[in-house]
């Protein structure tokens, strides 16, 4: 029994070592961990110390070029504006001028077709009169003169010409005489119609 108590005893004393050392191994490790968890934790917060210092530069210089880029944008806004408003008022200017000008141009127009059109009476009856002269008037020999035959085709080739070019442009003519803004209107249509093709 002896033994039997002096083996209990040894046990226990050794398992009593055996927990110390293990507590003391346990408690060792754990100040390791930690102390490389605080190192890491430190060389965490020194990296980020250094990216914050890294990225401040960027941010000021981009903050202050950003800040510049709006006053300069800000300042040519204003003189840009104040450019497109002098422009608007030149075009308006040059569009009004340019209306008033079609207007006097069709009215111009319709005073040369109107003398087209009078030229092409005038010819057709200096026409008609020489073709009278030139059927009555005969040389001695009883052959017509050929003046009068040259005359006759001249007179014919112009009045011609004439009437058709009057015919052509009577109703511009009439246009132009009765409302001319209308004129200037279908001018400018055609021409935008040109400008297309």
């Amino acid at each position: 029994m002896k033994k039997f108590i002096y083996l209990a005893l040894l046990a226990t004393t050794m398992s009593f070592a055996t927990t110390e050392d293990a507590v003391k191994t346990t408690a060792s490790k754990i100040e390791q961990s930690a102390d490389g968890v605080a190192g890491s934790v430190a060389d965490i917060a020194k990296t980020a110390s250094e990216a914050k210092d890294g990225l401040q530069k960027p941010y000021t210089d981009s903050k202050g070029f950003l800040i510049n880029l709006y006053d300069d944008l800000k300042s040519v806004g204003v003189e840009g504006k104040d450019a497109m408003g002098k422009l608007v008022d030149v075009v308006s200017d040059v569009s009004h001028s340019t209306w008033d000008l079609l207007v006097k141009q069709q009215l111009i127009w319709s005073i040369c077709f109107l003398c087209i059109t009078l030229s092409s009476i005038f010819l057709g009856y200096k026409f008609f009169s020489q073709v009278n002269k030139t059927s009555s008037d005969v040389n001695d020999t009883g052959d017509l003169k050929s003046v009068n035959i040259l005359l006759s085709i001249i007179y014919g080739l112009l009045f011609s010409a004439a009437a058709i070019t009057s015919a052509h442009n009577f109703e511009p003519m009439i246009t132009g005489f009765m409302n001319p803004e209308f004129g200037a209107l279908r001018t400018l249509i055609e021409l935008a119609g040109k400008i297309k093709q």
